[in-house]
């Protein structure tokens, strides 16, 4: 191995493993703390609790990795650049890419360790995080209503509110989909309010008592076709069975119900699944379109938390040669901003894609490609500069 390759892997490699674990460390600090309402209270043993934690730990991998190359790379080169090592690099006839090769095949295994992760070990992980979780909402069952988003809290049925109450129980401009049918087939909601009620806390069925609706059914009529029958209602009463959160009843929860228990392929085939099935008028098939999406942005996602490894590399080093300093102080300020502007900007994407105004796969390698092409950017502007 080359003189300056093994000069700067030795030099990555520390800051890399320390950045690792303490942003692994915040993050699942973060998780605690997002989660805290939930877990409060509900009388969990610590043995438990520490499961739960260890199986979140493993899903927050993939986002604590690119981190760790970002900081790394910025500290590696911005110390170098503090103590003009780099200045005569690059008077030596050097170029920048030449210097970043040896971090660029970090970025690279790196990328590969997070992906197969991603696909893999992770799709593992949150089954059995996901199976702990659904014990705690048996402790008090709830369901997570967004305003305008669908949500698929409740097994075989999605739901959509305009508006709801701060306590989550009276909802408005409810539109609900009932999934128990044959799939493809039309049977749908709509109702102006409606509330939720268990009438018994040892209840195990939570009620929705919808007002002033429409029921919208697709039946089957003779020669093999279908006809819509419409109904109207005053009040109309669904009961939900709770038992559905039981984690005996779910010891084997099935990855199929849950995008984050799916590696890449297979959330492509059940993306493709949905582009096959029969036709259905609007909103329904809106609401289908949205939800393939979804699963093509997840996919995504995943390939592109792993690609931006290698652009971060790039990114950190050439920002390195900027800031001039390294150990931790600007290093990690600046490289907290560069992940900051990342999640912003697939968060922006994920928000898209479910109001319909993006496809998942330019959701979801965007911020890649617009960081890669500021990192290029960078260095074009940096080789061209006497530093």
């Amino acid at each position: 191995m080359p003189i300056i390759d093994r000069l700067l892997f030795k030099s990555f490699l520390g800051p890399f493993v320390l950045t690792l674990l303490m942003a692994w460390f915040v993050l699942l600090l973060q998780f605690l703390w997002f989660f805290l309402e939930k877990i409060a209270g509900k009388g969990l043993a610590t043995g438990y609790l520490l499961e739960l934690l260890a199986y979140r730990a493993v899903g927050l991998l993939p986002l604590a990795l690119p981190i760790a190359v970002l900081v790394a790379s910025v500290m590696v080169i911005g110390g170098l650049a503090e103590h003009y090592e780099w200045s005569a690099l690059q008077s030596a006839g050097v170029s920048p890419g030449r210097m970043l090769r040896a971090l660029g095949v970090v970025g690279l295994l790196t990328a590969g360790a997070s992906h197969l992760l991603s696909d893999y070990l992770i799709p593992v992980a949150n089954a059995q995080f996901f199976n702990r979780l659904t014990a705690i909402h048996q402790k008090k069952p709830s369901l997570h209503l967004e305003a305008g988003v669908f949500t698929d809290d409740l097994d075989k049925f999605s739901f959509y509110a305009a508006g709801g109450s701060p306590d989550g129980q009276t909802l408005y401009d409810v539109l609900l989909y009932d999934e128990r049918g044959p799939q493809g087939q039309l049977n749908q909601v709509t109702a102006k309010s409606g509330v939720f009620q268990q009438v018994q806390p040892a209840d195990k069925v939570l009620y929705l008592t919808l007002s002033d609706g429409e029921h919208l059914q697709e039946v089957a009529a003779s020669g093999g076709t279908s006809r819509l029958l419409r109904t109207t209602f005053a009040t109309h009463t669904l009961a939900f069975d709770l038992r559905q959160f039981d984690l005996q009843r779910n010891a084997n929860l099935a990855p199929k119900n849950h995008q984050a228990l799916l590696p890449s392929w297979a959330l492509q085939a059940a993306a493709d699944s949905l582009a096959q099935l029969p036709a259905v008028p609007p909103p329904l098939a809106t609401a289908r379109a949205i939800k393939r999406q979804r699963l093509l942005f997840e996919k995504h996602r995943k390939l592109s938390l792993a690609a931006i490894c290698l652009p971060f590399v790039l990114l950190g080093g050439m920002t390195g040669t900027i800031v001039r300093k390294g150990g931790f102080g600007y290093p990690v300020l600046v490289s907290i901003i560069a992940f900051v502007v990342y999640l912003l900007l697939l968060e922006g994407g994920s928000g898209l894609v479910k109001a319909g105004a993006m496809t998942g796969r330019v959701a979801g390698w965007a911020p890649c490609c617009l960081l890669s092409v500021l990192a290029i950017g960078l260095m074009i502007k940096r080789s061209n500069i006497s530093t």
